[in-house]
Formats: structure tokens, C-alpha cells, sequence
């Protein structure tokens, strides 16, 4: 389960990052006056007009709704929810938009339905829109039911007016909910005075533009339909700047939504992969009740890092900008290294007073540490380690090795410590790069003076500024 939540949520993450710019799409139409120059139009287009505030919508159990774009009817029902979970089951009395199907609603039937009820076409001005996916951005509002009137038919069927309900009891009083009660509300958004429609103009009247997306139940989830036939509220750049800020509020809804349910998945996930834990003496019962709360913040982690590189596929000026400054930081980062190692090589050279080559440095990097691990005159045997292996990563052989250990030992008198160090320091850096095993030899050889960890990073760092 926290496997699908976590799929589910990375893949409406992704999708939302690059869903229809339905902004974008209706900025860049061609603004027209009338009907006649959009259809001379290839391209998208759009219009603003006046609306009739009497536009009217036939209703089935009230008269019909005036002055309203479109209308949501909901219907509910008074019936037991059955939920079962880790901690069991349980049964709550709620209203709901359907009968769940379980044992204690049994013989329960739904009469009432709802509906989504809008015209068949809408009037802007001169121009004739079809209702068919219609994309209405504004929010709608609960209708009073004082604007409407109840149908003859729905008189007979005994729906009575509470609130900003109507109730149909099951042989009970109202007030007093009881199994099989239904009732019903409404929602609508209002016809403007003036609007601006954006979309494409078919043979008789505007009609949608599907944009080519792909389709699926994740596009689905997060409303990423990729129409552009909206019908906004205000002049053109009124219109523009709502249209901008609903998907603004879209993807930001999503954004959320995604990385709650990828933490919620990460954490199911780590807590059903961790129940051996359990079993662990002492600790085992402690872990496992962390383990869930890791397992979030991985999701969680998870989803932020989908969600960044999403972010910046689907920004090509900004993911363009991230490799400049990328590619400047590097370039910066290389060539300060690239003249630090020069200064430190021209330091080394002026001590030595010859080039050394990579083999030369390796060789003295390899005296200088013998010579600080034989100043306290021996070596112990952990040190004898030390330098075994840095013998062994040049792949010297014991004459070599012999060889060079003499010159050390030959070169050792009169060199204080301090400086034997800073000489090692130098030598290590300066061909450029330092690996593992020569940070290693140089922490052994910082220790070995009483040098802290500190205090040899700060002399390697005033080393390499020379």
C-alpha cells in the first residue's frame, strides 16, 4: 500500500510540473472583436462581451436557476459507514452521497441524485460558446433557497425547505435525522456582466481546444485535463491574471497534496518493512515506532526531490540558468584549484630548487612521513602500517623502499617536527589531488605530534593560499 501511495503521488508530482499551461495558451491567443474574425483565424482566439444576467437553467426538482452559469446539485443520504483499519472496525451515522454496501444499510434505496446542470450554449455578445467542457474558474457559491421554487413534481414528493437544504424524511421529523433521510443543496457560480472567452472557433460557435496530454487516472486526479475553453469573468487582462492565479492555485494544491501523501507512503511503506524490529531485545519496540516517522521523512524527501527536477524540466529558461551557474561554479572551482596547485608547486620548487615530477613527490611525501613517524626515534608498529601502504598503492619494490627509507633517515637530523609536517603537507598537495590514504598518513602524522584534527585542516588550508 505505502508502494502505491508513493508511486501515485510521485507520478501526480511530476505530471502537475508539466501539465497544461492553460495561461500561457489563452495569453498568447489573438484578440478579436466579433464572431466573423475568429473564424478567419488558424489560431486560438479570444473575445470579451456582455452576458444576459437572465440566463436560465432548467432544474428537475426546482423551476430552473436564472442568472447562473452552471449548477451543482448534490444530493446525500442519511446511512451507516462501515471503516475498517489497524485499530478495527467501526460503524458511524453520517451523511453521504451514496449508499455504502453493508449489512446495516440494507434495504436502503437512494431516490434523490445529483447532477451538474448548465445550458446547452452560452451567449458573449455575438458569439455563440458551446457548454460541452466548458472550463469555469471561479468559485461557486451556495444558492440560497429563498431564489428558487420547487416543481410541482417535487411538491408531491414531499421535500421540505431547512437551511439551505431540502429534506426528504423517511417517515421521521425533520431535526431529528434518522436512517434512509435524504436531502439536497445547490451551488452555482454567476453569469458575469462582462466576461472574456478564450478557446477556438468551430464551424457555428466556439468549441474546446484539446491540447495533445496524456490521459490517466493520475491527469485525472489533478484536474489536468488540457482544455482551453474558458469562460472568465472581466476584460481581457482581468480575465488573464485569474486565469493565471487558479493555476497557480492548482499546482500549488497538488505541490501539497503530493508530498503529504508521499510522506503518508514512505512512512506505511518503512513501518510494514520494519516489523522484524520488533523482535529485537530491549530497543526492538522503540525502533519500530520510529521506524514509520523515518520512513515519512524519506517520502517526503523523495517527493521534494521529484518535485525540484520536475520543476526544472519543465522550466527550460530556469533549468538553463541552473547549468550557467553550474558550469561557472566549476569553472571557478577548477581553476582556483588549477592555481593554487601552481603556487604550490612554485613554492616546492623554490625549496627544492629542481621540478619535481609525480614520482619525485610521491618519493618525498613518502621520506617526509617516515621522517615524522622516526623523530621520536622508532616507528611503532601501527605507523609501519601507514607506510606499508602507501609502498604498496606506488607499487615500490623493497629496494626502492630500502632506498628511500635510508635517504630519510640520512636527511632526518636537525629537522624539527613542525616543519617535517608542513613539509609533508606541501609535498601531498602538491601534485594536485589527495586521496583517502594520504589524508589518513597526514591525520597519523598530525596525531603523533599532538596535533588536533583542526589545526592541521587550518594549516592545510594556509598551505594552499600560500
Amino acid at each position: 500500500f505505502g508502494l502505491v501511495l508513493i508511486g501515485a503521488a510521485l507520478s501526480a508530482i511530476w505530471q502537475n510540473e508539466h501539465r497544461f499551461d492553460y495561461y500561457t495558451a489563452a495569453r498568447d491567443t489573438t484578440e478579436v472583436t466579433s464572431p466573423s474574425q475568429a473564424k478567419n483565424l488558424d489560431t486560438l482566439f479570444s473575445l470579451t462581451g456582455s452576458m444576459d444576467q437572465q440566463l436560465h437553467i432548467p432544474g428537475d426538482y426546482v423551476e430552473g436557476f436564472t442568472g447562473y452559469l452552471e449548477v451543482t446539485r448534490s444530493a446525500e443520504i442519511f446511512a451507516w459507514e462501515y471503516d475498517k483499519d489497524d485499530d478495527g472496525a467501526s460503524w458511524t451515522q453520517k451523511w453521504m452521497s451514496y449508499v455504502q454496501n453493508n449489512e446495516r444499510n440494507k434495504g436502503l434505496r437512494m431516490t434523490l441524485r445529483s447532477r451538474h446542470l448548465h445550458p446547452d450554449s452560452y451567449q458573449l455578445g455575438d458569439l455563440s460558446i458551446s457548454a460541452d467542457d466548458i472550463q469555469l474558474i471561479e468559485k461557486s457559491r451556495t444558492i440560497p433557497l429563498s431564489e428558487l421554487t420547487l416543481s410541482q413534481k417535487t411538491n408531491s414528493q414531499g421535500l421540505t425547505p431547512v437551511d439551505h437544504y431540502y429534506y426528504l424524511t423517511n417517515g421521521g421529523q425533520l431535526g431529528n435525522e434518522q436512517l434512509g433521510d435524504q436531502r439536497l443543496s445547490f451551488r452555482g457560480r454567476h453569469v458575469p456582466a462582462e466576461a472574456t472567452y478564450f478557446g477556438r472557433m468551430g464551424s457555428t460557435q466556439a468549441v474546446p481546444y484539446q491540447a495533445d496530454i496524456k490521459s490517466g487516472l493520475i491527469s485525472g486526479l489533478i484536474q489536468n485535463k488540457g482544455i482551453l475553453h474558458h469562460l472568465v469573468r472581466g476584460d481581457r487582462e482581468t480575465a488573464l491574471h485569474a486565469i493565471k492565479e487558479h493555476l497557480s492555485f492548482v499546482k500549488n494544491i497538488v505541490r501539497v497534496i503530493g508530498l503529504i501523501v508521499a510522506a503518508i507512503g514512505g512512512g506505511a511503506l518503512f513501518s510494514s518493512l520494519t516489523r522484524f524490529l520488533l523482535f529485537i531485545p530491549g530497543i526492538g519496540y522503540y525502533l519500530n515506532q520510529i521506524s514509520g516517522w523515518i520512513g515519512m521523512v524519506l517520502g517526503f524527501v523523495l517527493g521534494l526531490l521529484t518535485l525540484c527536477i520536475a520543476f526544472l524540466t519543465s522550466h527550460p529558461i530556469a533549468l538553463a540558468a541552473l547549468a550557467v551557474i553550474i558550469a561557472v561554479a566549476l569553472y571557478y572551482l577548477i581553476t582556483t584549484a588549477m592555481n593554487k596547485r601552481k603556487r604550490l608547486k612554485a613554492n616546492l620548487e623554490q625549496e627544492l630548487g629542481y621540478s619535481p615530477s609525480d614520482s619525485d613527490l610521491k618519493e618525498l611525501e613518502y621520506i617526509k612521513l617516515y621522517q615524522l613517524f622516526a623523530s621520536d626515534g622508532e616507528i611503532a608498529p601501527h605507523e609501519r602500517k601507514k607506510l606499508d601502504k602507501l609502498t604498496s598503492l606506488q607499487k615500490w619494490d623493497p629496494a626502492q623502499v630500502s632506498s628511500l627509507e635510508t635517504r630519510a633517515a640520512s636527511e632526518l637530523a636537525g629537522t624539527p617536527p613542525e616543519e617535517l609536517l608542513n613539509r609533508l603537507i606541501l609535498i601531498t598537495l602538491a601534485d594536485g589531488h589527495i586521496n583517502r590514504t594520504e589524508i589518513q598518513a597526514l591525520r597519523e602524522a598530525a596525531d603523533k605530534l599532538g596535533i588536533s584534527r583542526n589545526t592541521l585542516a587550518l594549516r592545510i588550508s594556509q598551505l594552499q593560499r600560500g
